[in-house]
């Protein structure tokens, strides 16, 4: 078929298609036609199933350039809202029209629900949920589409996630009816709200098509503030699923499983993490194994180096927990009471060294009648684990009829064989005490103290969290006249609501700064979602540029600061112009966040990022001639009385001009407790992603990264503790993916790196170094003890 009939087609699809609204008939030129089809290597069949799942490219209305839709911004407010006021802000509320979805609970909402979610998610936008109840019947499908880019590689949809958002307060329920169709069969269990995406033909058989959920580039998606009941008769009901990676995340969800199945489903990594969460009832409150069509129901269900943080589950009848993760989940702040034998399953039927190790901090298991805390075999490590009632604590360690205070406890994995191209290797998984291996068990304490009250809490944000619907909140748009469509400096602006006002509201935009923006020590500076609320540099930099190098936004230097950072991405374009660089440095003048507040600070969901190109602002802005800025200070700087939680940071860039200091994150003589509830760095060409030189008090509750130099250097530190270790990381030849310098008390537990096959490595056209084989290299160098980890053993836990 030639591909201007091929074309027509296509356009006669599209009519169909919600996309088609957005960019027009024409999205899809023949040209672009034939390179989707040859870079993909599509046949027009089954280009045609993709169609209607992909987000054309547009074309810059200077250049006439086609600018792919996956570094699009779209910024304008559809006119068919009925409630405009939300929707300038960046949000579709469901109660309103076109979709007036029934927010008492009597009339079926479900596809009012569904129509909104799509149109949210097609326009860039939330979907916003009053509070209420809504009556649903079926599934809630949150489906991520897909991009192409101007040489027609289809790509994920990173700019365009599924984002629900309940109001503040009281939270919004999704009320499942009573013996709904499809969820009455416990042995054929159906989801109720299900966050899943589009492949891209790239890494999965393009012929199982657009619907077989490529899981690993589900991006940026989002639910928080919803909860879900599920009615009587549904005891195949499955509450919620989101497997997905970077800067995804469920967040403040309660999910009464009464009369259903299992709570949650699956689980993120790579850069996700699920945070506060209740499940009541139900079989199994939290089952991590996967979900067919991508992975099957006894096979694992999560991305790498899965977290999840302030989880409660009461009262399961089978188990409260299924741990089936790809690398090791990491459990902070669990509370468990139940009835059941066991408290945590975490199954392997692979046998592999990567699947299914497992770390319980800070938690709480409460039995009615004697059972055991965790069933495990691939290696488990927990820390400050308090257990009542308890019949065993782990195989081969008994409980107690009181409490059982587990101080620190590390079980050996069994050992696994790992086959590559060219040989085969035996992995151990074993216990490494100030460079010493073991393979039996460590047991560090167990006494029977009870619980401290703060235990679990500790690890969360608490129930008055700053809302954008606070009467105190300062819209900076609404208010202070800041543009935020990505031309106009709005440096100025956002300033002047920082310095009057604590709670400063970002509503969607790009908010373009020429200057550092610096935040108060009582700053709660609050976006609607790290996609949507961004503040953004970009050629000319102005006084960025002056002095440096200078921070895009600064905190003052406070221990007793509670700074929040909540919902908003900093966004930095790696170029500056040609004409005005030439003959100059190149060095970027600036980076993207100074952190100086104590340990009662927070940043949630940021998105701190180089963008990959120099026209993401599509409509607004293009440098036609640009020039790669090279990248020697840490993009972004913790130091001083720096500390505090933060949660799902992730940041990663392509093909930078990276010096071999550039680190993403630099951690610089901190002394207060700073937390990390996930923590994603990649893609860096500087000798390590990431640094932390003369502090102390660094907790990471789960890591994942992949890189070709190296991933962290501890410099002269004490108490830095690393909970879990997953991905494609790999050092250069000869040194560690870690390297510990000095310092005391270093703890790095269940380390669950990927394997490379062990042949010539490989390498990626657009980086510059080559991916060393897994054997020519170490997980950990301490140069302090002169240890060297062989690359063969994968410790469950390196304690110093």
């Amino acid at each position: 078929m030639s591909d201007r009939i091929f074309s027509s087609i296509i356009r006669a699809c599209m009519i169909l298609c919600t996309t088609a609204v957005i960019f027009g008939d024409d999205a899809f030129p023949e040209d672009l036609i034939s390179r989707m089809k040859k870079i993909n290597k599509l046949s027009d069949t089954i280009l045609l199933q993709y169609i209607r799942y992909i987000y054309p490219p547009v074309k810059h209305p200077i250049t006439g350039a086609l600018i792919g839709s996956e570094e699009m911004f779209l910024t304008d407010v559809p006119a068919e809202l009925g409630d405009q006021k939300l929707a300038t802000r960046g949000y579709v509320d469901i109660t309103a029209a076109p979709f007036n979805a029934d927010v008492s609970g009597s009339a079926d909402a479900t596809k009012a629900i569904q129509d909104a979610v799509n149109f949210a998610r097609d326009h860039q936008m939330a979907c916003y949920f009053p509070a209420g109840t809504y009556r649903i019947s079926d599934t809630v499908e949150c489906l991520q589409k897909i991009t192409v880019r101007e040489n027609g590689r289809i790509s994920g949809g990173d700019a365009v996630p599924c984002i629900l958002i309940g109001a503040s307060g009281k939270r919004p329920r999704l009320f499942l009816a009573p013996n709904s169709p499809g969820f009455t069969d416990p042995n054929n269990r159906k989801i109720i709200l299900h966050v899943v995406n589009c492949n891209t033909a790239l890494e999965i058989k393009p012929e199982l098509g657009p619907l077989h959920p490529q899981a690993n580039i589900s991006f940026n998606q989002m639910v928080r503030g919803i909860d879900i009941v599920i009615g009587e008769g549904n005891a195949g009901a499955i509450g919620v699923r989101m497997q997905a990676a970077e800067g995804s995340s469920i967040q403040d969800m309660t999910i009464d499983a009464t009369h259903g199945h299992t709570g949650m489903q699956g689980a993120a990594g790579s850069g996700g993490a699920h945070h506060n969460m209740t499940v009541i009832g139900g079989r199994v409150g939290i089952d991590t194994r996967g979900f067919p069509p991508q992975f099957e129901t006894n096979s694992f269900g999560t991305q790498p180096g899965p977290t999840m943080s302030r989880v409660t589950l009461i009262g399961q009848t089978e188990t409260p927990a299924i741990v089936y993760s790809t690398g090791p989940f990491t459990a902070a702040g669990w509370h468990i009471r139940t009835s059941c034998d066991v408290a945590i399953r975490v199954l392997n039927n692979t046998g592999q060294y990567y699947f299914s190790q497992m770390n319980l901090i800070d938690s709480i298991i409460e039995f009615s009648s004697p059972g055991t805390v965790a069933e495990a075999s691939q290696g488990l490590y927990m820390r400050d684990v308090f257990a009542s009632n308890t019949a065993r604590i782990h195989e081969g360690v008994d409980g107690r009829t009181q409490w059982a205070h587990i101080s620190e406890y590390a079980a050996p994995g069994k050992a696994t064989q790992y086959k590559g191209k060219n040989s085969v290797h035996d992995i151990e998984q074993p216990v490494f005490m100030n460079g010493k291996k073991q393979t039996a068990p460590f047991i560090g304490g167990i006494d029977g103290r009870s619980p401290p009250k703060d235990l679990c809490t500790q690890h969360g944000w608490g129930d008055q969290f700053p809302s954008p619907e606070m009467k105190e909140a300062a819209n900076v748009r609404e208010r202070y006249g800041a543009a935020g469509d990505g031309r106009t400096d709005d440096t100025k602006a956002l300033q002047k609501a920082v310095d009057e006002n604590d709670i400063v509201f970002l509503p969607k935009g790009l908010y373009r700064v020429s200057d550092t923006i610096r935040l108060k020590s009582g700053t709660k500076l609050i976006g609607v979602h790290h996609t949507l609320s961004l503040i953004v540099a970009y050629d000319p930099f102005g006084a960025l540029a002056e002095n440096g190098p200078k921070p895009i936004v600064d905190t003052p230097d406070d221990a007793n600061a509670d700074t929040v950072i909540a919902f908003v991405g900093i966004r930095v374009m790696k170029w500056c112009d040609t004409a005005r660089a030439k003959g100059m440095d190149h060095t970027a003048p600036f980076y993207a966040l100074r952190w100086r507040t104590g340990e009662r600070s927070m940043v949630r969901s940021p998105w701190i990022h180089r963008a990959f190109s120099g026209i993401s602002f599509a409509g607004t802005h293009i440098n036609t001639g640009r020039t790669n800025l090279t990248w020697k200070h840490p993009f972004i700087l913790i130091e001083g009385n720096g500390g505090g939680k933060w949660y799902n940071f992730f940041s990663q860039g392509v093909a930078y001009s990276d010096t071999p200091d550039f680190r993403i994150m630099q951690i610089s003589g901190t002394k207060n407790r700073l937390s990390f509830y996930h923590y994603h760095a990649q893609h860096s060409e500087g000798d390590f992603q990431c640094g932390i030189t003369g502090s102390k008090n660094v907790n990471f509750y789960g890591v994942k990264t992949e890189c070709e130099t190296a991933f962290m250097r501890i410099a002269d530190s004490s108490a830095v503790h690393i909970f879990g270790h997953a991905g494609w990381g790999s050092a250069l030849p000869g040194l560690g993916l870690y390297t510990f310098s000095g310092g005391s008390d270093i703890l790095l537990s269940c380390f669950g790196s990927f394997i490379r096959d062990d042949g010539t490595g490989e390498k990626v056209p657009w980086r510059k170094f080559t991916r060393t084989p897994f054997n020519e290299w170490h997980p950990v160098v301490d140069d302090h003890t002169q240890f060297k980890m062989p690359p063969t053993e994968r410790a469950v836990l390196y304690k110093r």
